[in-house]
Order: C-alpha cells, then sequence, then structure tokens
C-alpha cells in the first residue's frame, strides 16, 4: 500500500514510555476529510487504539502523517496582509491571549489574530508562512523554538493559552491531534506568563466509550485524553487542574490548569469532575473496550439488518464529515449507500474519499422513490429529525445503544 503502511509506535506520545499494549481494532479506512472535486482514489490506514501501560494515555497505535491528514488546511489564498496591523507586546494590554483551535486561515470559531487581545497561533503561523518566514512542512514542526522565541519578542508572554476544539473543522495543533503532545506543551508553557492559565477543551475518552461516539476515533485524534490521562501529562510538567467540568454535550471535556508551584486558594477536589472522578473514570480497565468492541459489533449487524429491509429502495447516508465517513467505515456499510445528503453545501458535488459516493442538498433527495436515510451524524440525530420532519419512519439509526 506504498505510504498508506504507518509505522506501529514504539513509544507513549504523553509519558515517552515502551509499554503499549492494544486495547481496541477497528476496521482500516480512509483520511475522512478527503472529499475531492473529482473522483479520487484515495487509501486505507490501520485505526488502532492502544494503551499505556504507564501513563494510561490511549492512542493511535501508528504514527501518523500529519501532511495527509491536514493538507486540506495548509491551502491559503494570496492576500497580502499588512503586517504594520500586527499588534507588539509594547502595546498596553492588560490580559492577553493565544489561541489554538478552529480551522486556521478562515476565521471559523477562530479570533482575529490580528486583533490586541487574541492571536490566533494557526493563523499566525499562515502570516508568517505567507511573509516568507516560515517553509511549513508540518504544522506541528512550525512550533519550534524560533517561532516561540518570535512570538515573545512580538507579543510578549500571554496570560492565558486556550487550547480549543469547538468548531466542526480540522484542528492541526490541538494537543489530541499532534505526534508530540509532550513536548508541544513544553514550548506553549514558556510562552506562559508565571501566574498565567491554560484552558483545553477536547474529547473525552470516558464519554466516547460510555456514548459509543465510534464516529470521533479517526485519523485527526493521535491521543484520545482520559480525565488520568491528561492530569497526569499537565503534573509531570508542573501544572495542576484549577477546574474541570464534563461539557454537556456528552463528547467534550473542559479543564483550566495553573503552575503547581502558585498558591491557589481554589483546588480542584477528586470528586470535581462530574461525570467520572479523576481516579475512577474507569479508561483504563481493558472490560470498558472489550464491552466498546461488543456493542460495535451489535450496532453493525443491527444496521445492516436494518437497511437489507428497505430492499431496492434508495440508500442514503446522511451526514457528509469526517465522523461520518468514520461512522459508515466502522460499521461496514459504506458499499451500501447510494449517496451522501447535508444541509452544508461544505462538501456539496464532491466525492467521499475512496468509494466515492456523491454529495448532495438534502432537497436534492426528495426526488428518490422512497429511499431509506442511514443517521451517519449520530450526535445530531435528534436535530436532523425535528428539522425534517419528513424522515420520520424512513431513516436507520446507527447510534450504539448503552
Amino acid at each position: 500500500m506504498g505510504i498508506a503502511v504507518w509505522n506501529p509506535v514504539a513509544y507513549c506520545r504523553g509519558c515517552k514510555a515502551d509499554q503499549l499494549s492494544t486495547v481496541v481494532q477497528l476496521q482500516p479506512m480512509p483520511i475522512g476529510n478527503r472529499f475531492t472535486k473529482t473522483p479520487n482514489s484515495e487509501e486505507l490506514f490501520p485505526v488502532v487504539l492502544v494503551m499505556c501501560e504507564i501513563c494510561k494515555l490511549v492512542q493511535l497505535g501508528h504514527h501518523v502523517d500529519s501532511k495527509l491528514v491536514f493538507n486540506q488546511t495548509h491551502r491559503m489564498s494570496g492576500e497580502p496582509i499588512n503586517e504594520k496591523l500586527i499588534p507588539n507586546h509594547q502595546s498596553r494590554i492588560d490580559h492577553r491571549t493565544l489561541y489554538i483551535g478552529g480551522h486556521a486561515g478562515n476565521g471559523e470559531s477562530v479570533p482575529d489574530f490580528a486583533s490586541n487581545e487574541t492571536i490566533s497561533l494557526e493563523s499566525y503561523i499562515h502570516f508568517q508562512q505567507r511573509l516568507g518566514k516560515i517553509t511549513l512542512k508540518s504544522w506541528e514542526s512550525a512550533v519550534d523554538q524560533k517561532l516561540i522565541e518570535q512570538l515573545v519578542a512580538q507579543f510578549g508572554l500571554f496570560n492565558e493559552i486556550i487550547i480549543d476544539n469547538s468548531s466542526k473543522s480540522s484542528h492541526p495543533l490541538h494537543i489530541s491531534n499532534i505526534e508530540d503532545p509532550r513536548g508541544y506543551l513544553e514550548k506553549l508553557g514558556l510562552l506562559l506568563r508565571p501566574e498565567g492559565v491554560i484552558s483545553i477543551q477536547l474529547p473525552d475518552l470516558s464519554s466516547i466509550l460510555r456514548y459509543g461516539h465510534i464516529g470521533y476515533i479517526y485519523h485527526e485524534h493521535q491521543s484520545y485524553f482520559s480525565s488520568r490521562s491528561l492530569l497526569w501529562l499537565l503534573q509531570s510538567l508542573g501544572f495542576e487542574a484549577i477546574h474541570a467540568v464534563k461539557a454537556r454535550d456528552k463528547l467534550n471535556a473542559r479543564y483550566r490548569f495553573c503552575r503547581s508551584n502558585l498558591p491557589r486558594k481554589e483546588k480542584i477536589p477528586h470528586a470535581g469532575l462530574i461525570t467520572d472522578s479523576i481516579d475512577c473514570d474507569g479508561t483504563e480497565d481493558r472490560k470498558r473496550y472489550d464491552e466498546f468492541v461488543t456493542r460495535l459489533v451489535c450496532t453493525r449487524e443491527r444496521v445492516r439488518e436494518e437497511i437489507e429491509l428497505a430492499g431496492s429502495n434508495p440508500i442514503i447516508g446522511y451526514g457528509a464529515s469526517v465522523a461520518t465517513i468514520t461512522t459508515m467505515y466502522q460499521l461496514c456499510i459504506n458499499d451500501w449507500l447510494d449517496y451522501l445528503v447535508d444541509d452544508s453545501d461544505r462538501f456539496c458535488d464532491q466525492f467521499s474519499p475512496k468509494d466515492n459516493l456523491k454529495v448532495v442538498q438534502y432537497k436534492e433527495s426528495e426526488r428518490a422513490d422512497d429511499p431509506t436515510f442511514v443517521l451517519l451524524a449520530t450526535r445530531y440525530e435528534g436535530q436532523i429529525i425535528r428539522k425534517h420532519g419528513a424522515l420520520s419512519g424512513h431513516t436507520v439509526s446507527t447510534r450504539m445503544y448503552q
């Protein structure tokens, strides 16, 4: 398979230990965000989760070529930028934030990198590349000592670093998505004032297992942090949690960390995590992974049976995203779908990776003769049904029931 054969990892991404063991083996799949305007011949890549026996970090068992995963976010317009618009550290700023997250360069859920208060790291790297000051081989390699020194010289130290995955776009510099989260956080720590705070929102492993979010295990996410493994990593770097909470979306968790040598009145108790405690989130228990795989197999059988009942009617996958491509591959129904529909026009009239399923607007599917819709966007099933009442009675749920 050429470049599709990624080498297995030998060392933990979090603590560098060499004690890794497989906990979940999933179906190979293509890079889920590589929709194309013409038919493609994308390759399949392995999806295997391994656990570190030392820090309990669960992670992809193969090295990931980030140039393949985040290739589309490297494309930039040629619009000129006035370097004078960027603030410098000499301006009077009471609180300056470094923001990491969202889709680099297109402004979606990303603060303007030239604002006085907030600097978007991805957009700043784009800017430096367009000035010819950075040759971007990969996103992770761009965050080196030279860039750190340049940021400090230009803006000074930051009060807060926000690492956020709230948008639906790719996040090339999120700690879940890079090869070396430990080294990466060490570099970011050099940008933070002594009393500064690191805020992190990321997919929560215990929620993925509990609610069956199979669609969120894909190549973009190289590390799957639980409360236990994330706190282990930050504590080993000299930080402690001052706030932690599971998000209402039943997927993400939010944390705030300060340096552990600072006096703090507000300390987070072990019971501070709403759903799972720090010591007892259960993600180190291998039975949870066996149960997760069993639920996946049962869901796969149920979905295929329900699709078969549709007979010769059109089978339409509802949703065009990385998560929906992942869902149909892990349920082994990618060959059963005729095409994909979505309310967004982001991938409209494009072809899905590997299978070349055409993506059309939902309204165009109304012309189909008594279709069956397979709801691939499991987190949004309720919203989809409420928005399109005509779907009632004509859908197959891909949700992994508890």
